[in-house]
């Protein structure tokens, strides 16, 4: 018996609607709130436009291995057997589409044929997702009849990669921003302990000149409770023979963004020079 055999533009939705699927992709993934969001409606749309009832998504982790990330329709034991499994190695560059029309006629290893003709799979597509040109994932399209990828199927599928891989890389980038931002506040908590218990003075003022913090050692030395640091003018404690010196190292270290170590004397709770 002849298999059947239909063209993927048949089972397509006509042009308009696929450019109102594709508008409605492009909105949603500027307005996702995280990255499964952003698989979510990559999966609606290339379901929606590519005639397929299966797809998924894949990336590549950390080690260089491909891994499904998103999905529709496939069996745990299917995602299984095939997580790993890619045509392309980690960053290649400028990688082309794979557009499969039956399994059985490929040279890939018999075990691979096995597994995808008993999730009742016949036709394939590999669509790469790329960052920058390079290769960091794919998208698969399945298909359960002999299908033929005309070149609009292949055009369509290929916009809606480079949709979603910028979509990624954006969603990557946040993350990096949003790590980088955890650790920075991290870091400046470490300093402000270390510095908290070191035996000697230390203090940090705004551009202005404004205290902004002082250690244990400073706030008992000017009696200054932490609860009203911002309303402390700490240069007015300054012996009148180093407020020159001392204002022009501090105006020096705000204006070169560096640390500076200012020595002085300053007047005590009790009024007593101290240096």
């Amino acid at each position: 018996m002849k298999e059947p055999h239909q063209s993927v533009a048949q089972t397509a939705v006509q042009t308009g609607e696929e450019l109102r699927a594709l508008y409605e992709f492009t909105d949603a993934i500027y307005l996702a709130k995280s990255v499964e969001e952003v698989y979510a409606s990559a999966l609606d749309v290339i379901t929606k436009t590519l005639g397929c009832e299966r797809a998924s998504l894949l990336l590549f982790d950390s080690y260089g291995i491909m891994q499904f990330v998103a999905w529709r329709g496939l069996s745990e034991h299917y995602r299984t057997k095939l997580a790993g499994h890619t045509p392309w190695w980690p960053g290649e560059p400028e990688p082309e589409p794979i557009f499969i029309e039956n399994i059985v006629d490929t040279d890939e290893a018999d075990w691979i044929k096995h597994e995808v003709g008993s999730e009742g799979i016949i036709s394939l597509g590999f669509v790469p997702l790329t960052l920058e040109g390079r290769v960091i994932g794919k998208f698969m399209t399945y298909y359960g009849e002999r299908q033929t990828f005309n070149q609009h199927a292949q055009t369509l599928a290929i916009t809606i990669a480079r949709h979603l891989g910028f979509s990624i890389g954006r969603a990557r980038a946040e993350a990096a921003r949003e790590e980088a931002l955890v650790e920075a506040r991290q870091s400046e908590e470490r300093f402000r302990q270390m510095t908290e218990q070191a035996p000697i003075m230390i203090w940090m003022s705004d551009k202005t000149g404004k205290c902004e913090q002082l250690n244990q050692v400073a706030r008992d030395f000017w009696g200054v409770d932490e609860a009203v640091l911002d309303a402390f003018d700490w240069s007015s404690t300054i012996h009148p023979d180093d407020v020159d010196h001392v204002q022009t190292q501090m105006r020096a270290a705000v204006s070169q963004k560096k640390p500076v170590v200012v020595r002085g004397r300053y007047a005590n709770m009790d009024g007593e020079w101290r240096t």
